[in-house]
């Protein structure tokens, strides 16, 4: 009974919403009363958020926080950001020093103060810390600037890594209020602050001494060379040896190059018999003579040598030329390695007087200076005999190449052997060519299979008076429909209701006997 007043309730409170008439499908929506939304539910006919402390809107059929207010996930509050908590109906910050911004809804330090970490602190910046009501620097000596935020050394003074002092550059220190040298001998500039010797001297990495160069040393109020022999120049710091001589390595001598040495006042050469020359300052043979490694003798060339006032041919046979210094056989002569002998080339040999063949029966020719057989002969490896090519030889009693196969022919012309009359070799004789279809039998081609009649021109075999071979014999061609009758002479239809048409090669019913595709 409870249910059915309410639902009544309900339906009265929805017709009195408005007097206006409405559509059938409105009247339904309207009648839905648990139609409340995602965020809500109907409870006695009231629309009742889900999260209890929100707000329902009808318009929008949602649920929301009011007053300010955004859902935690757990309950409607006030959005103090993320740097502040609602407490005593206030935003208060997280870090109790720090102030609350309404607007931004964040934290910060005020008063010119910044954030540590832990607390709001005066910003003196890296190298200072504020202590006192002032920022005072780490280091106690340096002092501090308040613009810059930063800590430095004053009047002149820099910082060394532990305190401020006066900067003396890297070659000097401060001692007893001045710049004074790391090296004591030393003299220090304060525009570029450097130490360096003065007076003319150097830093010898020691101590400062007068600049003799690398070939001299300073004794005795002066420069002396290390080798004592030697002059030294004062304009380029140089020592080297005077008066036309060099040094040896040892000590100052007189140049007569790498071929002599000077001995008695002059330079003389090395090698006794050859002469000095003092312009180019080497030494070499006079009057046409060579070096041959030991003395020097007549130049003769490569091929000869001095003997006896003259230049002699190593080997005695050959004669010498003076203008080429060379030596060489003579008289159309050639040098076969020992001796001097007439050239008859690579083919023959000089005996008795003339040049004699390797290989007999040759023929030798004095202007190519080669052998080879004559009168229509060729070198068979072991003789001259006639050329009658691969298929043929020569017989000796018919004078003339016979073929190796006695019933071909040989051609003198291409020098082969060959089948003549139209007939071909079948592997052991001549015979007449009667293609693949056919063999020669009783002198004349027949062909293999029997029934088919031989083509001379063509050469092959084939079924003859229009019949056709069927694979085993040669027969009439009536299609596939029909059959050749032999006492008929005819082809007769396979089916006897059918008539045979020759022109096609098919079989039909007669014209108004059967009905059907044909």
């Amino acid at each position: 009974m409870l249910f059915k007043h309410l639902v009544l309730t309900a339906i009265c409170s929805l017709q009195s919403v408005s007097a206006t008439p409405v559509g059938e499908g409105q009247v339904f929506a309207r009648t839905d009363y648990n139609n409340c939304g995602k965020d809500a539910t109907n409870q006695y006919g009231v629309c009742v958020c889900r999260n209890g402390d929100m707000k329902y809107d009808a318009k929008t059929q949602t649920c929301s926080c009011a007053d300010g207010k955004t859902w935690t996930g757990t309950k409607c509050d006030y959005d103090c950001g993320k740097d502040a908590l609602y407490q005593y109906g206030k935003c208060v910050c997280r870090h109790g020093d720090q102030a609350y911004d309404a607007k931004s809804k964040t934290c910060s330090c005020t008063g010119g103060k910044v954030w540590t970490g832990t607390k709001c602190e005066y910003d003196c910046g890296k190298e200072a810390s504020y202590s006192n009501g002032k920022c005072v620097c780490n280091h106690r000596d340096q002092e501090y600037d308040s613009k810059s935020k930063t800590c430095s050394c004053t009047g002149g003074k820099v910082w060394t890594g532990t305190k401020c002092e006066y900067d003396c550059g890297k070659e000097a220190s401060y001692s007893n209020g001045k710049c004074v040298c790391n090296h004591r001998d030393q003299e220090y500039d304060s525009k570029s602050k450097t130490c360096s010797c003065t007076g003319g001297k150097v830093w010898t990495g020691t101590k400062c001494e007068y600049d003799c160069g690398k070939d001299a040393l300073y004794q005795y109020g002066k420069c002396v060379c290390r080798h004592r022999d030697q002059e030294y120049d004062s304009k380029s710091k140089t020592c080297s040896c005077t008066g036309g001589k060099v040094w040896t390595g040892t000590k100052c001598e007189y140049d007569c190059g790498k071929e002599a040495s000077y001995s008695n006042g002059k330079c003389a050469c090395n090698h006794k018999d050859k002469s000095y020359d003092e312009k180019s300052k080497t030494c070499s043979c006079t009057g046409g003579k060579i070096w041959n490694g030991q003395t020097c003798e007549y130049d003769c060339g490569k091929e000869a040598v001095f003997e006896y006032g003259k230049c002699v041919c190593r080997h005695r046979d050959q004669h010498y030329d003076d203008k080429s210094k060379t030596c060489s056989c003579t008289g159309g002569k050639i040098w076969n390695g020992q001796k001097c002998e007439y050239d008859c080339g690579k083919e023959a040999s000089f005996s008795n007087g003339q040049c004699v063949c390797h290989h007999k029966g040759q023929h030798y020719d004095d202007k190519a200076k080669t052998c080879a057989c004559t009168g229509g002969t060729v070198w068979n490896g072991k003789g001259c005999q006639y050329d009658c090519g691969k298929d043929a030889s020569y017989d000796e009693k018919l004078s003339k190449c016979v073929c190796g196969k006695a019933d071909m022919s040989y051609d003198s012309g291409s020098k082969t052997c060959a089948c003549s009359g139209g007939k071909v070799w079948n592997g052991s004789k001549c015979e007449s060519n009667c293609g693949p279809d056919a063999v020669f039998q009783y002198g004349k081609c027949v062909c293999r299979h029997e029934g088919k009649e031989f083509n001379d021109k063509a050469k092959t075999c084939a079924c003859a008076g229009g019949k056709s071979w069927n694979g085993s014999k040669c027969v009439y061609d009536c299609g596939k429909d029909a059959s050749y009758d032999e006492k008929r002479a005819q082809c007769v239809c396979n089916n006897s209701a059918f008539e045979y048409d020759g022109a096609s090669k098919t079989c039909k019913c007669a014209k108004g006997k059967c009905y059907g595709p044909y």
